[in-house]
């Protein structure tokens, strides 16, 4: 009878483990770690909704990056392959990044270049 108490107890763990990443399950350590090596890039003023998940003994990486908004999209997609270099050689086990840029703040503090507001007909 106690062997089989031990024996469940195990099983919900080794269970739980497993399907805690089958349902896709962020890493918060690894995230946080990620977070703090794409922040060091020059350019980028925000890392944040950093989420790892793990996908056989590797990581998918997503991330939202906050930069100048004056910045060019041919700058700003520059930048994410700078941020997901940085991301792949410090943490080896990172197979794939993911980098969702945006609009920061300017040095007036606005968040957007030039808005323009939409005509309503």
């Amino acid at each position: 009878m106690i062997a089989s108490v031990i024996i469940a107890i195990t099983a919900v763990r080794i269970a739980r483990v497993a399907f805690y990443e089958l349902l896709d399950g962020s890493v918060a350590e690894l995230s946080q770690q990620v977070k703090e090596s794409a922040s060091r890039v020059e350019g980028v003023q925000l890392v944040e909704k950093v989420h790892a998940r793990k996908s056989g003994q590797t990581y998918h990486v997503d991330m939202h990056v906050h930069v100048a908004p004056e910045m060019s999209v041919q700058e700003g997609h520059a930048l994410s392959g700078k941020v997901k270099a940085v991301v792949k050689n410090t943490h080896a086990r990172v197979r794939q990044v993911l980098i969702h840029i945006e609009p920061g703040t300017n040095k007036t503090g606005k968040t957007e270049a030039g808005s323009v507001e939409p005509k309503l007909k």
